[in-house]
């Protein structure tokens, strides 16, 4: 897996998650999203350039969403994935389009 982070005029900030994201890789998203949170106060984690997305992973994800301390909404992801979270407790809003500024 690998991120790009995009800080947002309007003061959000855009996780963008391109590869494989499978269950090792939960924990380094979590802390980049947790870094992103301490800075901003909403992010979105874009999983458009996903390419493989494994379902205990978004199962873990969901996890890690329930403990986040501010608001993080999701965007890219199948309806399945979505339903998954959602079964897990911890579907998080999704986002229709993130305006960011590539800013890194």
């Amino acid at each position: 897996m690998r991120t790009h982070v995009r800080w947002g005029a309007d003061g959000g900030a855009v996780v963008v998650i391109a590869g494989k994201f499978d269950t090792p890789d939960v924990e380094q998203l979590s802390a980049v999203t947790e870094r992103c949170l301490e800075a901003r106060s909403v992010v979105t984690l874009d999983f458009h350039g996903a390419e493989v997305l494994s379902d205990c992973a978004i199962a873990r994800l969901a996890d890690e969403l329930n403990r986040a301390p501010g608001h993080v909404s999701l965007m890219g992801l199948s309806e399945h994935h979505h339903r998954l979270l959602q079964y897990m407790g911890a579907e998080a809003p999704r986002a229709e389009h993130a305006g960011a500024e590539d800013n890194t």
